[in-house]
């Protein structure tokens, strides 16, 4: 590993605990549920946007990113309406 890679590295762990601190610090007087409620949506925002990444890239080479937003939001509209 290089050092380059490895401050590269340090940057990002520091950043990613700096954000779930701030959010913890913005919300703890809302109660701990919706502090885990924020912090598992970032969370996993970041993650679909990691894996689209991926399918985009080699070996996937998944032309029709359009297509993602579409289901995803589609999705996200069945997900509410049977919640409610």
């Amino acid at each position: 590993m290089t050092t380059a890679s490895l401050i590269s590295q340090v940057c990002a762990i520091s950043l990613t605990v700096s954000l779930f601190v701030a959010i913890y610090v913005i919300l703890r007087s809302r109660g701990l549920r919706v502090v885990l409620s924020a912090s598992l949506f970032v969370a996993f925002l970041v993650a679909t946007q990691l894996s689209v990444k991926i399918v985009e890239s080699k070996p996937f080479n998944w032309r029709y990113p359009g297509l993602l937003t579409t289901l995803h939001f589609s999705c996200v509209v069945v997900a509410v309406s049977v919640y409610w």
